[in-house]
């Protein structure tokens, strides 16, 4: 049975009114006035329903499964846009920002110049506050005498005029002396910042953000820490940190003497110096040519491991496959298993055993590091890293086959029309 309401009657004769006030006054400020006082339209909407709701009860008619229903929140929804819409450009401004993985929404884009510079000494600490936005710094040379900041900051607003308001507002200090300084981008509503900052080489730089990506290159050691941030290292003489709650890293020819934490997220690294340590709780590992110690230990991901130098190793996961090459002439003592999955080594040493889904590797070559390897769902494998070379090229498909010979066919087409 479909119950009468008398909201949207009531909804209609109050528009109505504002619509006929404005005529008749046309001085009226009705856009302040909506701008203003728009959520008092909510309210008395959700007020009324209340009222029906209590009158059903009371005259013992069934009352409804949902207070409001679908089309309602169409209404409700496009009530609030456009009351946001009006206080905005009543000069009320939005009552905040609409961010979704670190992007803001609402109003149109306005791209402002920044520009801030202060002497430094040759091996500086530099701290990047309360960042929200894209920074890359990058070690210029060891002669630099000086710390540059350069970029832009992005205003979203539905004027050009209160862009401008603002960016006056949003300004980057750099503050301290030429060993220790601080650079912090005030943070102001609906700004984000996209910065490139020149350091010397032999600077240590600490990056701490809300969102946005992260690049530190040439540098002598770096800290990173942020929310939402992609986070890319090259180049890093010193040791480095990583602590990120979701995003990918991505490490190149740095030597990591800290812990990376990664809540969501994948961490890749290359030719890099350890202690290497790596948690997470979602995302895979892979880690290529490292020297010195590893230990990974994450809830749910594979992780993949080829040393360069051997140190070493614990890799742990509760679920995803571990997989770990080394030399073919390297000395370890070896400790491997899963509680369900297969196990697989190259090595003749090892002892591969089988109970079950069970699975373990146990062994010694050598007089070398321990190497642990535990996963709960998944499998283990230890490969030599000349394992892969001695297979050969991959075999050509038939496609392939019929892809080269139809080239070549076309060679003597075309060689036989120059003759």
């Amino acid at each position: 049975m479909r119950r009468n309401s008398f909201v949207a009657p009531l909804l209609l004769i109050g528009i109505g009114l504002l619509f006929l006030a404005h005529n008749i006054y046309p001085n009226l400020a009705f856009t302040e006035y909506i701008g203003k006082f728009w959520p008092w339209v909510l309210i008395a909407w959700g007020a009324l329903r209340l009222v029906e709701i209590f009158s059903w009860n009371a005259q013992g008619r069934a009352l409804p499964r949902s207070g409001i229903s679908g089309g309602e929140w169409v209404v409700a929804i496009f009530v609030c846009l456009l009351g946001v819409g009006m206080h905005s450009s009543s000069g009320g401004g939005f009552p905040g920002q609409i961010q979704i993985d670190g992007a803001i929404f609402l109003g149109d884009p306005f791209d402002f110049p920044v520009n801030a510079e202060k002497a430094a000494g040759k091996s500086p600490h530099i701290v990047l506050e309360s960042f929200r936005g894209d920074v890359k710094v990058t070690g210029v040379n060891r002669t630099a005498d000086s710390v540059k900041v350069s970029g832009t900051k992005s205003v979203r607003s539905l004027d050009q005029k209160e862009a401008q308001r603002l960016s006056d507002g949003a300004t980057v200090q750099i503050t301290g002396d030429a060993n220790e300084m601080v650079i912090r981008p005030e943070q102001v509503q609906r700004v984000s910042y996209h910065l490139e900052i020149s350091v010397p080489t032999g600077a240590r730089v600490e990056l701490r953000g809300q969102s946005g990506d992260m690049t530190v290159e040439d540098v002598a050691g770096a800290t990173l820490v942020s929310d939402r941030s992609d986070v890319r290292l090259k180049n890093v003489a010193g040791p480095a940190q990583i602590n990120v709650k979701r995003g990918d890293v991505h490490i190149d020819a740095a030597r990591v003497g800290g812990q990376i934490e990664v809540s969501s997220g994948d961490v890749v690294a290359s030719d890099v110096t350890g202690p290497l340590k790596i948690g997470a709780r979602s995302g895979d590992v892979k880690v290529s040519g490292v020297s010195g110690e590893v230990h990974v230990d994450i809830n749910r991901g594979d992780v993949e491991v080829s040393t360069a130098a051997l140190g070493p190793i614990h890799l742990n996961t509760r679920s995803g496959d571990l997989h770990l090459s080394l030399p073919a002439n390297a000395q370890f003592t070896l400790d491997a298993s899963t509680t369900n999955g297969d196990v697989a080594s190259d090595f003749a040493e090892v002892r591969n055993e089988a109970h079950g889904r069970n699975g373990s590797l146990h062994g010694s070559i050598g007089h070398g590091p321990n190497i642990d390897l535990h996963t709960q769902r998944g499998d283990v494998a230890v490969r030599k890293a000349t394992s892969l070379l001695s297979k050969g090229p991959p075999e050509k498909t038939d496609k392939a086959e019929k892809i080269e010979k139809a080239i070549e066919k076309s060679i003597e087409k075309v060689e036989k029309l120059d003759q």
